[in-house]
């Protein structure tokens, strides 16, 4: 009896045990273990408020071995890399290490970067007044005038390495094809004192209210004086020659009248009824809201007897 009993669970393990085989065999055919690569999230955790990590990598990339069905399954929230900043100090931080949080039964088989170095600096703040550049050719020969900037203040927040850097807060503002005044809202940048721009700080507001004024370009030219006579001589004489000092005169005002303009012509000369010469002290005329430099010119205009 005892032998027969014996003979039977030997039959029944056996059974067991090609049973077990049996199932991890078709469960591995199924469902079997599978590898895939990921780039995952870095979550910086416990950094003190009053700190910031300038180089904390942003992601980490990771060979996983799972079961297919596991990874099937997978969600974003799954999966997370964990950079624990509790004992971090300002400064080099080195061999920093990842924490990885994984689904159940996923194996590691390669992780870029294992370790890194972190560099911790101290958060800082500062405001700076901001100032615009006007660039561009409007039409009609038109100068653009920055009138205001609203707000003309910026605030920095950032590392104190990188907040210590700037030193001007610009806009730009482009006035080409503009004919008329205009107001707009334009982008802050931030620069060095080289003149280069200044990323990885924050900065309120973003944008500023830039009120442009356009006004008629004012320039100098130089022209050559020139005079007309009127009137009719004495009996028996013409005029023969017409001398004028200073020869020249020297304009400011707007370019659109001044570009047109090969001579300044001064008022005329009467030399009804005159005889031998005419000496006359002018005014030189002056341009629409310019200038004329002198203000007044010597004509002498010569009579002969015909």
């Amino acid at each position: 009896m005892r032998k027969w009993l014996g003979g039977n669970w030997t039959a029944k393990l056996i059974c067991f045990f090609v049973a077990v085989f049996l199932w991890v065999f078709i469960m591995n055919e199924q469902n079997p273990l599978v590898e895939s690569s990921y780039e995952l999230p870095v979550e910086v955790t416990h950094l003190n408020t009053s700190l910031v990590a300038l180089d904390a990598p942003q992601s980490v990339h990771v060979k996983l071995r799972m079961q297919r069905n596991t990874m099937l399954q997978l969600r974003e929230s799954d999966m997370k890399a964990v950079l624990d900043m509790t004992d971090a100090n300002i400064g080099k931080n080195e061999n920093m290490m990842l924490q990885l949080i994984l689904p159940p039964g996923a194996e590691v088989m390669e992780q870029k970067p294992l370790n890194f170095t972190v560099n911790v600096d101290e958060m800082a703040s500062k405001t700076i007044q901001v100032t615009a550049k006007v660039t561009g050719d409007p039409t009609d020969d038109h100068g653009g005038a920055v009138t205001a900037i609203t707000p003309n203040v910026v605030t920095i927040t950032g590392p104190s390495s990188l907040v210590s850097q700037v030193k001007t807060a610009q806009t730009v503002i482009h006035t080409t094809g503009r004919k008329a005044d205009f107001d707009i809202v334009a982008a802050v940048a931030l620069y060095d004192a080289q003149g280069n721009k200044v990323d990885g700080v924050t900065l309120a507001p973003e944008n500023v209210l830039v009120k442009m004024k356009l006004t008629p370009l004012r320039v100098e030219k130089t022209l050559p004086l020139a005079v007309q006579t009127s009137g009719a001589p004495a009996s028996g004489w013409r005029v023969d020659a017409i001398e004028i000092k200073p020869r020249e005169v020297t304009l400011a005002g707007e370019k659109s009248q001044l570009d047109a303009l090969s001579a300044w012509q001064l008022p005329a000369i009467s030399v009804s009824g005159e005889a031998g010469e005419v000496i006359r002290q002018v005014e030189i005329p002056v341009p629409s809201n310019g200038t004329a430099t002198p203000e007044t010119a010597m004509v002498r205009v010569i009579l002969k007897e015909e």
